[in-house]
């Protein structure tokens, strides 16, 4: 919901350039990293099976209710699963992204008087570095 109306708010600015601002870019950046990050690694950030979960089949494995080898393709299988949900998500989330930006390009564009570089709070610094002078 605030993404939407944070494209509404730079639907209203339109030609003011906002999306060519370092303050939009760089969150806008971080997040396409992380999505594709997700998507290619689903594995490396999260354990997709529970302490709680690993304890039950632990205790199905020693009362002899199911074989080793039936629990350990059970959640072998699981976890596949939930690291496809995942990237789905991920997926879906990044396809949104793209959306929103593909809306944005065609709109807004960065003002002529600036020479096209990038803004932070309003000023412009040469090659898109911030100006601490």
């Amino acid at each position: 919901m605030l993404a939407i109306l944070y494209l509404d708010r730079l639907l209203r600015e339109k030609g003011k350039g906002i999306i060519y601002d370092l303050r939009f870019m760089v969150p806008t950046g971080v997040v396409i990293l992380l999505l594709m990050l997700f998507i290619a690694a689903p594995g490396a950030f999260f354990d997709f099976i529970s302490d709680a979960e690993r304890a039950v089949y632990n205790l199905r494995i020693d009362n002899g209710s199911a074989s080793e080898a039936d629990v350990v393709s059970f959640v072998d299988g699981l976890q596949e699963y939930r690291m496809g949900v995942l990237r789905m998500d991920a997926l879906r989330s990044l396809l949104f992204v793209a959306l929103g930006l593909s809306v944005l390009a065609p709109v807004q564009r960065p003002h002529p008087a600036e020479g096209g570089r990038y803004r932070t709070a309003g000023r412009v610094h040469p090659g898109g570095w911030l100006d601490r002078g």
